[in-house]
């Protein structure tokens, strides 16, 4: 049987090791260009595993990348390049630690619904129903309310992904430019987050960037077929 596992951040080094040992006795490891080669020129692939991890968090590079070296593991890294370019954190990094009821009615009063609408929903899950522009908006409001500053960002630097991608163990990816949800955007928006991600982390690399990862990433609900053909469009493979 083959496998793709996903990661998001990683915080135990030691943990991440034991999970690698285990994978590498049980699969062969493959990289995303011999998932390519079997998608498009029918490579045959038994018992094969491919690492993938969204998002760029610092994590990747301080635990994930260390223990993929030593082990010699080729994975993919799929990246939205605004928070590598500007250090500036996705909105779901931004509030981890915001209280969440608190949170609940600032957005119900930005959506000007009673908080009894938005009751029986995680803040996390109504906020991905909204345009990044209303999301950041939201949390916007809450700083004012609550005198919060922006959190130090999370995330990798540009430096770091230039790096990743000269080592030659690490297939980058782009991940749109600030990680909306693409179907809740225009057709505008959608369109310029998806180019310019892509031509954005191949002006950092200075390499053709070939994949492409839908935030969320659930068909029909994430994103559909006006997606799809605007990466047909761009070379994504």
């Amino acid at each position: 049987m083959n496998r793709i596992i996903n990661f998001h951040d990683v915080r135990d080094i030691a943990w991440f090791e034991r999970i690698i040992k285990l994978l590498i006795n049980k699969y062969n490891m493959i990289s995303a260009q011999d998932l390519e080669l079997y998608y498009y020129d029918k490579k045959k692939l038994r018992n094969s595993c491919h690492l993938t991890v969204d998002d760029g968090d610092i994590s990747f590079y301080d635990v994930i990348y260390p223990i993929i070296k030593k082990y010699n593991i080729p994975v993919s890294l799929f990246v939205s390049p605004a928070a590598a370019v500007e250090q500036k954190n996705f909105w779901f990094q931004e509030i981890l630690d915001y209280d969440k009821e608190k949170l609940k009615g600032i957005t119900a009063s930005f959506l000007g619904v009673k908080i009894e609408t938005v009751n029986n929903y995680p803040v996390h899950h109504i906020l991905k129903l909204l345009k990044i522009s209303e999301i950041w908006e939201i949390i916007k409001m809450y700083r004012a309310r609550f005198n919060i500053e922006p959190k130090r960002c999370r995330n990798m630097g540009t430096k770091q992904l230039t790096e990743l991608d000269r080592e030659g163990l690490v297939a980058l990816g782009a991940h749109t430019l600030t990680h909306p949800i693409l179907l809740n955007e225009n057709d505008i928006d959608a369109e310029y987050e998806i180019v310019r991600s892509i031509n954005k982390l191949s002006e950092i690399t200075g390499s053709k960037i070939k994949y492409f990862a839908y935030p969320n990433g659930v068909p029909g609900l994430d994103f559909g077929k006006r997606e799809i053909d605007i990466l047909q469009k761009s070379g994504i493979k």
